[in-house]
């Protein structure tokens, strides 16, 4: 029979004298759970309740814009709501122990490793110390108390430390990509677990191995997730009755006509002015995005901006429309990129500095989703990160603007010289 150590034993009673704290203290730990430097919009217990809720009775847990929990604990938790609530709160106090006897493991196996180590009593204390340290310690104590749901990501984290001390790095990654997945700011230790694997083996394989193996598996995570919810979807979609038929033909005839009839549009076909063809693009380029066909939307809009540099301003309005319609970072990157790329082939050689503007383009549309999320959504951010983003991004416009006007300038003079061309041109 295999006996249980000393520290297992500590943990457990320091976890037992927790759960009865939960039992029978409801209003000082209600009054922890206001504290907004202990839970937030991402990890509030009551947030993961109302995606539970929803998921429970068949809506989409995000559909009220206040769950933000990760799809994985929504999975896992949904059991929990047909049982007592006393069963949640001895599965977040054995997480919690979990964390410390996994930390007091990673510590002995540390001073295993150190030389200076020569007592066994003084290992045992040490790592004995340690769980003490984190169960007791203000701010993890208070973390399984409010039943946070960080609780599960430095689970996750206190795993892929210990699976790389054991140098199972396979393990190590499957961990660190369930934190990341949990919350994605555990990216931060992806390049420490890289170093301490370079560190550990001396191989430079070792570590692209590690690191393609955790992109595989967050990929493979964030594959799934998006593959049901897009299932959920179709499905929401699917159920919804068209109704008022007669109103929206109405509607779109008004819209229509409206057009033909105002003023200015009427008169732009009769002067024959050049901008109609302007707007033909940039009305392709709205029809395309509403089809969810961004591809085709980037060659409108990017056909727009080369009959006139006006329509350049309109990027970041359809760059928030495909945000909003796919709730994906890749797509809104992607029609950016496509959109700089058809545009610089339109211009052709003339472009002089397309490499920092697209790039400068492509950092500010990414910081800005990224940060207006942490603004808006989590409320763990502020609009200072969002203004920031905005500067790098309205930096690369500028950078583009002043470049295509330059190649528009250039390409103008070719068209009117044609022996000019490929000639230096001295401005006096």
């Amino acid at each position: 029979m295999m006996a249980v150590s000393t520290t297992t034993i500590v943990v457990l009673l320091i976890g037992l004298v927790k759960f009865l704290f939960m039992q029978f203290a409801d209003v000082f730990i209600l009054k922890l759970s206001a504290l907004p430097e202990l839970s937030t919009p991402n990890t509030s217990y009551k947030n993961l309740l109302e995606g539970l809720f929803l998921n429970s009775i068949g809506i989409s847990s995000y559909e009220g814009d206040v769950c933000h929990q990760s799809p994985l604990l929504i999975f896992l938790l949904q059991y929990f709501t047909l049982l007592p609530e006393f069963c949640i709160n001895i599965f977040y106090i054995l997480t919690d122990c979990y964390i410390a006897i996994i930390l007091s493991k990673t510590a002995e196996l540390k001073f295993k490793a150190s030389k200076e180590i020569q007592h066994e009593k003084n290992h045992n204390f040490s790592s004995l110390f340690i769980a003490v340290f984190y169960l007791c310690n203000p701010y993890t104590a208070a973390i399984p108390l409010i039943k946070s749901t960080a609780i599960f990501e430095y689970a996750a984290l206190a795993s892929t430390i210990y699976s790389a001390m054991l140098d199972n790095f396979t393990l190590s990654a499957l961990w660190l990509s369930t934190s990341c997945f949990l919350s994605f700011y555990s990216i931060v230790f992806v390049p420490a677990f890289a170093l301490l694997i370079s560190k550990k083996t001396s191989n430079i394989w070792a570590v692209i191995k590690f690191i393609c193996l955790f992109a595989l598996i967050l990929a493979l995570y964030y594959g799934v997730t998006i593959i049901l919810s897009k299932t959920a979807e179709l499905k929401f979609k699917a159920s919804k009755e068209i109704q008022h038929e007669q109103n929206h033909n109405f509607s779109s005839t008004f819209i229509a006509v409206f057009y033909l009839c105002n003023p200015y549009t009427a008169a732009i076909s009769l002067i024959k002015s050049t901008a109609i063809f302007e707007y033909a693009a940039l009305a392709s380029t709205i029809y395309s995005a509403m089809l969810d066909n961004f591809t085709l939307s980037a060659l409108w809009l990017s056909t727009s901006c080369f009959l006139s540099f006006y329509s350049i301003v309109f990027v970041p309005a359809f760059a928030l429309l495909i945000s909003k319609k796919t709730s994906n970072i890749w797509a809104v990157i992607k029609f950016i990129c496509l959109f700089a790329l058809i545009l610089a082939l339109y211009y052709g050689v003339n472009l002089q500095i397309q490499y920092l503007s697209i790039s400068l383009l492509v950092t500010g549309s990414i910081l800005s989703l990224c940060f207006w999320d942490l603004w808006i959504n989590l409320g763990t951010g502020n609009a200072n990160f969002f203004y920031a983003a905005s500067l790098v991004y309205n930096l690369g416009m500028i950078f583009f603007i002043c470049d295509l006007g330059a190649a528009k300038l250039r390409c103008n003079i070719d068209m009117a010289y044609p022996k000019a061309k490929d000639r230096i041109i001295y401005q006096k």
